[in-house]
């Protein structure tokens, strides 16, 4: 039992209150308000409580390097030991639940790990490998396609069977969630982020496998064509989206989806990208793209869109683990989110990514996921990105780091 004291409470759904004590007991919050006090006491007299932070897109991948080409060469067991100490970096950067969104066969284990026990970690939805279709993002391109085919980060297919096929193996292999890739990217040699990939019907059947073992898709979707189709097939998840317009929009609000829009990946790749050997055609594309992203997220921001936050962050310097804060900065100094609207989007809008309407938020009988900070960030959300400031970090009603 844990009783937090005095706090001042942001608590995920938009509200701000001061002078509360959380009762926690077990894994659950048990009451918030004036509870007796009980168990262990934290007195956290002006500094505050919100919840846990979910990072809704990102790769547990152990790259150290920005070449597309050394993900797949470098060796699967010294990848693994660099995850271990990334997911150290998240919990103890506030970040309690993430979901990894493919190119990592080994995050399954860390994931395992981390429920056992063994290292220390935020919880994590996993979705192994990657899907992509033949010549896809996700399909390695400086590759020989049959060494490509055989690469452990991603799996190629094509047609509706294949996809449905793919689909119940990696539902076999235990994945949380299948991410597909309905576009090309930045990131992959020979398509670009305008050119749809999938069909319908071929992202309809991966849909169909994964809803009824009560699975969600994500879909890496940057053109307008791609974002559609996966929308029309019945992904729930949206990520990147580089080209939106007001009909995909309505789209997305119609079809009660959300939108992971990853401003830091392509912020970072923009901005520093050349300083650390990102790939000629990846620093072109990005060149492209990036204001036009921008615009887009404003545009879904105007329209009600519900947005979480993700980085796509993978490890290396440039894009490292631990430093995923960012996003909220970013939604806050470029697209015009409020303080406030930047946490929900990292709290409660991250749980629906999550198909956990037991995280996000702070309130009674939800699980017990919480940060305490010791500075204000309604007044500067920067605070959460220096981990000074993180002063107690709680999971599931256990506290990680104080």
């Amino acid at each position: 039992m844990l009783t937090i004291k005095n706090c001042s409470l942001i608590d995920g759904n938009g509200n701000f209150e001061e002078d509360v004590s959380i009762l926690i007991e077990n894994n659950k919050i048990k009451e918030i308000g004036s509870p007796e006090e009980r168990g262990r006491i934290i007195d956290a007299k002006g500094k505050y409580v919100l919840p846990g932070l979910i990072d809704s897109h990102l790769h547990l991948a152990g790259t150290r390097s920005m070449n597309p080409l050394d993900w797949v060469l470098e060796n699967s067991a010294l990848k693994t030991i660099r995850a271990v100490k990334d997911v150290e970096k998240l919990i103890e950067a506030g970040f309690t639940s993430v979901r990894c969104a493919g190119i990592s066969p080994h995050s399954l284990a860390l994931r395992d790990a981390v429920n056992e026990g063994i290292i220390k970690g935020p919880r994590i939805q996993a979705a192994g490998r990657v899907m992509s279709q033949t010549g896809g993002h996700g399909d390695f391109h400086m590759l020989p396609l049959e060494w490509a085919k055989k690469a452990e980060m991603s799996c190629i297919v094509d047609g509706v069977d294949e996809c449905r096929k793919a689909a119940r193996e990696l539902l076999r292999e235990g994945v949380d969630f299948i991410k597909m890739c309905t576009t090309g990217g930045v990131l992959s040699e020979k398509d670009s982020p305008e050119q749809a990939q999938f069909t319908v019907e071929e992202i309809k059947a991966v849909v169909e496998e994964a809803e009824r073992v009560n699975k969600k898709v994500d879909t890496h979707s940057q053109g307008t064509e791609g974002i559609r189709n996966a929308v029309k097939a019945g992904v729930k998840n949206i990520v990147h989206g580089f080209y939106l317009d007001k009909k995909t929009c309505r789209m997305m609000i119609e079809n009660n989806c959300v939108y992971i829009p990853t401003l830091s990946v392509n912020y970072k790749l923009f901005t520093e990208g050349k300083d650390f050997d990102v790939p000629e055609y990846g620093l072109k594309k990005i060149k492209k793209t990036s204001e036009i992203h921008k615009e887009s997220i404003a545009l879904a921001y105007k329209m009600g869109v519900t947005i979480a936050t993700g980085t796509d962050f993978i490890g290396p310097e440039l894009l490292p683990h631990g430093d995923n804060a960012l996003e909220l900065e970013l939604l806050v100094e470029k697209i015009g989110f409020t303080e406030m609207e930047a946490i929900t989007a990292a709290t409660k809008n991250g749980a629906i990514t999550m198909g956990r309407n037991d995280l996000g938020t702070i309130e009674e009988g939800k699980t017990a996921d919480m940060i305490i900070v010791n500075k204000n960030p309604l007044e500067n959300i920067k605070i959460l990105r220096e981990k000074k400031n993180i002063e107690c970090v709680i999971k599931g009603g256990v506290i990680i780091r104080k």
